[in-house]
């Protein structure tokens, strides 16, 4: 078995597969908007005129079409407050909802008169209220905010392990004491330098630097393999 002494090299390509096992952990809680076709963008849909309409019920309907003429659009752009915290801007969901080709243009109310401000017909920018949130938006809310948390904890759990690594590689002089102090290191070794380790060659002595065992690092092994393995089984299938 060689001699495979550490190097900056060694080390930036076992911390860049833990950051690419924690790419792959996260995929699942990916966060997307609401997007055309689905029961939550229908259901937005079909509150629009009501939420517009909502401080005069009586009159959606009732106005003649000459009073809505510039009040009328293909595409509303709807701001939505998450219903948990209304005030926190940046959890707000914007979404654009557009009228199907054939069907009636959104009528709103003479609030929206674009014609002085712009050209042809553009986009109506709709803000909601907490109430005016609809049960599956909620829902969607609820979801995202699930995965948030979610992701923090995987995020967490792989700095964690990247520093850990990290030092337990810097103190080491080899390869070969890494491997022997913790077997389980070898889930996160790039191929090209297992290679190199199971060469044939003359033994060298270590430099003299002092090896930290993974215990002293607080290194869960069992937790580092199971990650591993855990990565394996997630990418098998686009291997």
């Amino acid at each position: 078995m060689a001699y495979v002494r550490r190097t900056d090299t060694l080390m930036y390509e076992v911390i860049n597969k833990v950051r690419d096992m924690e790419r792959v952990a996260l995929n699942p809680y990916d966060i997307e908007g609401i997007k055309a076709d689905t029961p939550e963008y229908n259901e937005l849909y079909h509150i629009v005129e009501d939420v517009v309409w909502k401080e005069a019920p009586e009159l959606k309907g009732k106005l003649p079409d000459e009073w809505l003429e510039y009040c009328t659009y293909k595409e509303v752009r709807l701001k939505i407050p998450n219903p948990a915290d209304p005030t926190d801007r940046n959890t707000t969901l914007t979404v654009d909802v557009k009228v199907p080709d054939g069907a009636a243009s959104f009528k709103l109310t003479p609030q929206y008169n674009e014609r002085d401000r712009y050209y042809g017909r553009p986009t109506a920018s709709v803000s909601l209220d907490a109430e005016d949130v609809p049960p599956l938006t909620t829902k969607w809310f609820e979801d995202r905010a699930a995965k948030v948390e979610k992701r923090k904890e995987i995020a967490d759990e792989y700095h964690d392990t990247a520093n850990k690594l990290s030092a337990f590689m810097k103190a080491h002089a080899s390869l070969n004491t890494m491997l022997e102090a913790m077997p389980a290191f070898e889930h996160y070794v790039p191929q090209s330098f297992m290679d190199r380790l199971r060469k044939p060659n003359k033994k060298r002595e270590s430099n003299g630097v002092k090896i930290t065992i993974a215990e002293e690092l607080n290194i869960d092994t069992n937790k580092l393999a199971s990650m591993a393995v855990g990565h394996r089984m997630l990418t098998a299938g686009s291997q």
